[in-house]
């Protein structure tokens, strides 16, 4: 009797910790604000987060940007099950709106003096959040990488460069689904941030499919009107010095892009191409943001090509083997094209 006795207290006090435990993972969650990180990870991993408050959501956003720039980590992985992981990354993503519209919002508060460091603090908890994210995708189902709107990626070789592209459509669209004084406030923040970074970052450290695409994209927000956020920022002369280098980086991403587009034409149609992309290039202004002191004293994209000139054949040498007959044959066409239109005037 005394053996079972032992026995029964030996079972009750192992379901008495293993229900301590269950309570401590399943249990009541505590505010976000007042978590743990044990606490934290089971917002993230358990709860749908469309669905918590607003409040709560925000609460999450600035607990995570906090412990992201601690070098937040998220428990083992054994511990997960399928669906927490799926779980996750989709709460990932989804504060990942949150975040932008939260900080876009408040960005309109801050003063001039402060919006450069503003951003660039920002930028830095992106790719911190981007880091997490690139983790996640790795053994996501591919169900689950929809959450977010999948970016041309076609030549994209790591999960972190897929992760960017992907970002960078996300955003777009969240732009694009904003309407009325919001869409306002989310394209400026976009472009001011975009040009902190061409003002303060080196952007010839990033893989060339992430260069391209944010050629792609500056070179759409150009032809909407221009990147304006120099008129929101206090730069110094050493930003113009790095926004200029920056945009040799940028050229001949955009260029490539080009090349690729201009090769599959027929003569024709080169030729009415060549005509639309200077004449785009013309309008886009580039030496207000480049060099303000000489805007207007000469034509831009005769400006901007002269720029570019001495660079040109290190950019084809180290294009792509099967990006460069085309890159070339694009670049004559434009030498061509500026040449006669200098010969008409």
């Amino acid at each position: 009797m005394r053996r079972h006795s032992k026995l029964l207290l030996f079972v009750l006090l192992c379901l008495a910790v293993t229900s301590f435990g269950l309570w401590k993972w399943f249990g009541p969650l505590p505010h976000p604000h007042d978590a743990g990180m044990r606490d934290l990870a089971r917002w993230l991993l358990q709860r749908d987060l469309k669905k918590e408050p607003r409040e709560i959501q925000v609460s999450l956003v600035n607990r995570l940007q906090t412990e992201l720039e601690a070098d937040f980590a998220l428990p083992s992985k054994r511990t997960w099950s399928s669906n927490s992981h799926e779980q996750l990354l989709q709460n990932i993503v989804f504060l990942g709106r949150v975040w932008f519209e939260e900080r876009s919002t408040e960005y309109q508060q801050v003063n001039k003096s402060q919006r450069l460091r503003f951003l660039a603090t920002q930028i830095a908890v992106v790719f911190r959040w981007l880091d997490l994210e690139t983790e996640l995708t790795k053994s996501a189902s591919p169900e689950n990488l929809a959450t977010a709107a999948p970016a041309k990626s076609a030549g994209s070789t790591s999960e972190s460069e897929q992760s960017t592209l992907r970002l960078f459509q996300r955003i777009q669209n969240w732009i694009d689904d904003a309407k009325g004084k919001q869409h306002v406030i989310f394209e400026q923040t976009v472009q001011d941030a975009v040009l902190c970074s061409l003002v303060t970052d080196d952007l010839s450290d990033q893989p060339m499919i992430v260069r391209r695409d944010l050629a792609r994209r500056i070179a759409d927000f150009l032809d909407e009107g221009g990147i304006t956020g120099n008129n929101r920022l206090e730069l110094e002369p050493a930003h113009y010095q790095r926004l200029s280098e920056n945009g040799l980086v940028l050229m001949e991403a955009l260029l490539i892009n080009l090349a690729l587009e201009f090769e599959p034409l027929s003569k024709e149609e080169k030729l009415s191409y060549v005509k639309k992309k200077l004449d785009q290039m013309n309008h886009w202004n580039l030496d207000n943001l480049f060099d303000p002191a000489t805007a207007g004293q000469q034509n831009t994209t005769t400006k901007l090509l002269s720029r570019i000139l001495p660079h040109l054949e290190t950019w084809i040498s180290r294009a792509e083997p099967a990006q460069q007959s085309a890159l070339r044959s694009l670049i004559q066409a434009f030498q061509r094209q500026l040449f006669l239109d200098q010969f008409r005037k």
